[in-house]
């Protein structure tokens, strides 16, 4: 595109910093960003909130910051994004602090607390923050689900997965491999069935806590169908992965 002298703009660069961030390529990142000022964007909102994502999935916190800092105009992306990068390098009081000091929040911003307190260890917190969520999302729900299950609170865990209105296949896994690794085979059974009626389409991680459910059980029965199921899914199931290859012999 430059060797055609087309000029890159405000669209361009979010998208082309977002490729960097992903790849965690910390060098050709900053390459854009000198371009991002020499073309004179860098004033822009989601220009500047892409960089501060960036830097901060590349663990570059300063220089997040620094672009932070300097933006004129933030949203809730430009903050979520600080508070992300905080939490990537464990200054979990930065990105509190931060949090606090935003004049707006999505339910994004709500959701990367969440995590905050609940790699801090701190469930009660994050329950607090969940239940002062003015809208929740389907993450909203999955990230304390599956905090509760490892915890081995699997009432609770019911207790809002139930709550929830939307259900991904995400969230049913997270209850499903609680059931089964709390030693509650009979409940992740019975869960995956209301799956199969609500039709959503089992993963292979979903097919892995039923296959090791199948085996608690101690149901030769349950395994062959179990089985028969597996092999009718197996062209939308790796079956190949060594986690389901695990399974299916433990099975």
């Amino acid at each position: 595109m430059r060797c055609s002298s087309v000029c890159a703009d405000k669209y361009t660069f979010p998208s082309l910093v977002k490729v960097c961030a992903r790849e965690l390529a910390v060098r050709e990142g900053g390459v854009v960003h000198g371009l991002i000022v020499r073309c004179g964007v860098g004033e822009d909102v989601f220009v500047g909130s892409s960089l501060v994502d960036f830097y901060g999935k590349c663990r570059e916190i300063e220089c997040a910051r620094k672009v932070f800092d300097e933006m004129s105009v933030r949203n809730e992306v430009s903050y979520t994004a600080m508070i992300v990068g905080y939490a990537n390098v464990g200054d979990f009081e930065k990105a509190v602090g931060l949090f606090e000091e935003m004049p707006r929040r999505n339910v994004g911003s709500w959701n990367v607390m969440i995590n905050v307190f609940v790699r801090l260890g701190d469930l009660g917190s994050a329950r607090k923050l969940f239940d002062l969520m003015p809208e929740r999302n389907v993450i909203s729900f999955t990230t304390l689900i599956d905090v509760y299950a490892k915890s081995g609170d699997m009432a609770s865990a019911r207790f809002l997965f139930d709550q929830s209105e939307s259900k991904d296949v995400v969230l049913w896994s997270a209850m499903i491999t609680g059931y089964t690794e709390n030693g509650q085979p009979n409940e992740a059974v019975q869960l995956f069935t209301d799956l199969r009626e609500h039709n959503v389409k089992p993963d292979k991680y979903v097919i892995v806590s039923l296959m090791s459910a199948c085996s608690q059980v101690g149901s030769l029965e349950l395994a062959k169908w179990a089985d028969s199921y597996v092999n009718v899914s197996q062209s939308s199931l790796d079956l190949r992965r060594p986690h389901v290859v695990a399974a299916l012999v433990e099975k």
